[in-house]
């Protein structure tokens, strides 16, 4: 069974309604991070900085992340035009597409993902969370990020 829109902008409805977490009951973020390190893009020799994570890998923080979300019951689809920006510009530079198929709409939803960070917001949002890890910065209150879940959803505020 597929998540309806219209359940989904009741959900976010009542996010945006609730009371955030208390900044005392937020866990606190890390204080360490890897230097960026040279990738090259394995279609075109183009050179980005994805940090210390082999490109596969950095498909794969989106490909794993949206498989949960199917679980938890979005019809959705990942879309790659590529990894690096000079193989992507057939998608103007867009490199992450999100596809969701609501069945109570006649056409697809497509969004365009900023990082990773956007499914594990989607994620924490379906599974019932209040909060999230965004890690340096330690927990966050979903509620705060409201506005970018309901673009994930593609979900406009009535």
């Amino acid at each position: 069974m597929s998540l309806t829109r219209a359940e989904l902008t009741e959900r976010l409805k009542k996010l945006a309604e609730s009371e955030p977490p208390k900044e005392e009951d937020l866990a606190e973020g890390a204080f360490c991070y890897a230097p960026a390190t040279p990738q090259t893009c394995p279609k075109c020799g183009n050179i980005e900085y994805y940090g210390q994570v082999k490109i596969d890998k950095i498909i794969a923080r989106y490909r794993e992340p949206v498989e949960r979300l199917c679980e938890m019951g979005l019809d959705v689809t990942l879309i790659v035009p590529e990894l690096c920006p000079q193989c992507g510009k057939a998608l103007n530079g867009k490199k992450y597409l999100l596809e969701i198929n609501y069945p109570d709409l006649s056409k697809s939803v497509r969004v365009e993902l900023k990082s990773a960070r956007d499914l594990k917001l989607m994620s924490f949002f379906l599974r019932g969370k209040n909060r999230y890890n965004a890690g340096r910065s330690g927990e966050v209150p979903l509620k705060n990020r409201i506005e970018r879940l309901r673009e994930l959803f593609g979900v406009v505020e009535e």
